[in-house]
This record gives structure tokens, C-alpha cells and sequence, in this order.
């Protein structure tokens, strides 16, 4: 038999309707996820990334058999995870820094502005951290600060976002 599938991959959860070529008496579909279904079309919901190997058994009327295998590559949904409203820059090893927590992350760029409207910071890097100090290594007074960030998924999400944080030593 052929596995004939709607995707052969895509975001979780990614809903996939699969079909087997073969004019046969029954079919069975293991979906290496821990799931079985019959019948000769169905569908199946991945519902967690990694990549699966399904499996298809085909049993003919005089009761032979035969299988075919198709891999699914399911990836994680892009998102941005967690972005903190206050900060604690004062060397205790808590919470020191300002950062943004993203996953599947194709373009970010993340600016900080004082109440003035000046940027205090930026970087094009999510796993960058600010300290609260200024372009010179200068500690920034305690206050509010505005962030926007401009980010898009490697899922084609839009996640840009704005925001306001508190800086307090």
C-alpha cells in the first residue's frame, strides 16, 4: 500500500487525514503516538511536536498482508512565553535581569524607552538579557519603562507586543 496524507508535517496541533491506495478488506493505522484507528481514510490529531512514523497493515480478502510506513514531523507552536513587568537589577541573583522567554522565534527585535520616549535599550537577540544600564555601562534610575517588542513565529505569528516594566534596585 501508499500512504496518501493531507500534510506531511506542521504546527501542533496538526490535524492530518490519511488514506491508503490498496482496494482491501481491512486496514489498520498505528500512529506511533500511542493511538490506533480502522478504516481506509481517518483522521488523526498530533497533538505534541516530534516526528511520527505512521504505520499502515492492509489484509487483503484471501488474507494477505502488507504495510507501508509514512513519517509526520509536527513542530511547536511559536509563542512568546513570558515577558517580566518588574526587575530587580541589585547583584542578589534574583531576578537581575530584564528578559523575554519565546519558543520558535524567526525575527525579534525588542526596544526600551524611558518615559521621555528615548530608547534605554535594544537588541535583536531573545536570549539577550538587559541589566538596566544604559549604552554607557551606567546604572539607570529605578522608574517605569515602556518595551515594545517585534517578533514573528517560525509559524508566521504575529507575537509583537507592548508593554509597560518596573526597574527597582
Amino acid at each position: 500500500p501508499i500512504i496518501n496524507s493531507s500534510v506531511s508535517g506542521g504546527y501542533a496541533p496538526l490535524v492530518v487525514f490519511l488514506e491508503q491506495s490498496e482496494n482491501v478488506q481491512e486496514v489498520y493505522w498505528n500512529f506511533s503516538d500511542g493511538s490506533e484507528a480502522t478504516g481506509e481514510i481517518v483522521e488523526h490529531i498530533f497533538r505534541s511536536p516530534g516526528e511520527y512514523l505512521v504505520q499502515v497493515r492492509v489484509v487483503t480478502d484471501d488474507g494477505r498482508e502488507a504495510t507501508a510506513t509514512k513519517k509526520i514531523s509536527v513542530k511547536s507552536k511559536s509563542i512568546i512565553v513570558h515577558v517580566p513587568n518588574i526587575f530587580t537589577p541589585n547583584g542578589d541573583g534574583e531576578n537581575d535581569f530584564f528578559f523575554v522567554k519565546g519558543k520558535n522565534i524567526k525575527i525579534y527585535f525588542l526596544q526600551v524607552f524611558n518615559f521621555k520616549g528615548s530608547v534605554v535599550y535594544e537588541t535583536d537577540q531573545i536570549q539577550a538579557k538587559w541589566d538596566g544600564t544604559d549604552a554607557f555601562g551606567d546604572g539607570l534610575n529605578e522608574g517605569q519603562f515602556m518595551y515594545v517588542i517585534k517578533a514573528i513565529g517560525e509559524d508566521g505569528t504575529d507575537l509583537s507586543k507592548t508593554g509597560q516594566l518596573i526597574l527597582k534596585r
